[in-house]
């Protein structure tokens, strides 16, 4: 294991040793215990939804830590080229609607939806 900081100046309750803690095997135990159809069992429909898509995205997760190439970020890519179409050709009535609440405009809220979306789910979640 190495010293991040080991230094014959420094004293030594401020020396720092690395040390490597691998994962605790969640992985393994959950395709051993074949934990993802357990959980689905006895679970409503919308229950077992959201439970698909967490399994969905953990297995996800487990090939990459920053995974690009996902469906969500392909809806978003398509959400954002629709609502750049939307903006660039002018197209109405969407390009004149705005949202009440916020008084955007319709496509810069879709926009900026599906940029936050699609960041969130590469780098967050």
């Amino acid at each position: 294991m190495p010293w991040l900081i080991k230094s014959k100046d420094i004293p030594l309750e401020g020396h720092l040793f690395f040390v490597h803690v691998p994962r605790c095997g969640g992985t393994s135990l959950m395709q051993h215990f074949n934990i993802p159809e357990k959980v689905l069992n006895d679970r409503s429909f919308l229950g077992k939804l959201f439970m698909r898509y967490f399994f969905h995205r953990y297995r996800t997760l487990e090939k990459a830590n920053f995974p690009i190439a996902t469906r969500e970020n392909a809806i978003c890519l398509s959400i954002i080229t629709l609502s750049l179409l939307i903006q660039l050709l002018d197209i109405t009535p969407f390009s004149q609607w705005t949202i009440p609440l916020f008084q955007i405009p319709f496509p810069t809220l879709f926009l900026s939806t599906a940029l936050f979306t699609s960041l969130f789910t590469t780098f967050v979640a």
